[in-house]
């Protein structure tokens, strides 16, 4: 039947020019050992796994699996359900694609699988260090809009944080108050409007930075880290009117329709790769 495959991308950046590249990481990881043996509890009922790996001009695909051992779901008989009949722990897969000239990541998104903070929260555990910051690529006229022209107006929603150590200069007294009211009140979540109202000018530019370092961050599956919204409103240009920009709704994606006629992990896999390489070889086009 049908079914819909969801490609977002992400800029790759490394935090330490002298670091290993993606490319390497993977490999080095795949080449470990066997697929039992890159096995990683991320969390409590994430325990995922590199699955397969493969490369070729310029390219480098392959998939991450999540592991589930409880919570099957029930086999649907004419009378009714039972329990599953397997053994083995059953898993649901991502498909990625790393095209290196342009540090650039397509990966399939499903959060309710892996989500691409989960992915490499994975790489980054499994060789024991923090190694990289990825950046959503936004509609081309969205960040032009917002990257371009002086900022009026940002609205953030965000959920408090417990840790202020993961944040940088430009989003840490934003993280800190919105920890700071979210104890005072009990407020699980907070949302933060600063705005020239009707005086003339434009934000400061940290807050545009403020905002970025907030997209960096807002694919965090840490609760801490949640951003739940980035609303920006631009200076108007050449006659535009300003509206509210949802930066998250602008995330760069594509959607496309598969047939996935087998259940065989072999196929999908081969079926999903195809379409998510075919996706990163037209990007710039």
């Amino acid at each position: 039947m049908p079914k819909s495959l969801t490609v977002r991308f992400y800029q790759v950046g490394k935090l330490s020019k002298e670091g290993p590249s993606l490319r390497d990481c993977l490999f080095k990881i795949f080449n470990a050992g066997p697929a039992n043996e890159r096995e990683l509890e991320l969390g409590d009922g994430y325990r995922c796994r590199l699955e397969r790996l493969m490369e070729k001009n310029g390219l480098v695909w392959g998939d991450m699996t999540r592991i589930r051992k409880t919570d099957f779901p029930s086999e649907v008989e004419e009378t009714g359900t039972r329990e599953l009949q397997v053994n083995n722990p059953l898993g649901n897969s991502i498909v990625f694609c790393f095209r290196a000239d342009l540090s650039l990541l397509a990966i399939q998104y499903d959060v309710n699988v892996l989500s691409p903070g989960r992915v490499f929260a994975y790489i980054e555990q499994v060789l024991k260090r923090p190694l990289f910051r990825i950046t959503p690529k936004l509609d081309g006229d969205a960040i032009r809009r917002f990257l371009d022209n002086p900022v009026r107006k940002v609205q953030l929603r965000l959920a408090p944080s417990h840790d202020l150590s993961a944040f940088d200069d430009a989003t840490l007294p934003t993280a800190r108050a919105v920890s700071q009211m979210s104890k005072a009140y009990e407020a699980p979540s907070i949302k933060i409007e600063m705005s020239m109202g009707h005086e003339k000018g434009h934000l400061g530019e940290a807050a545009k930075k403020m905002v970025r370092g907030f997209l960096e961050i807002f694919e965090s599956d840490d609760p801490s880290l949640s951003v739940k919204g980035i609303k920006v409103k631009s200076q108007p240009i050449d006659g535009e009117r300003a509206e509210d920009i949802n930066l998250i709704d602008q995330i760069l994606s594509t959607k496309r329709l598969i047939n996935t006629e087998s259940n065989n992990p072999d196929f999908i896999f081969d079926l999903c790769s195809q379409q998510i390489i075919q996706i990163i070889r037209d990007y710039d086009k």
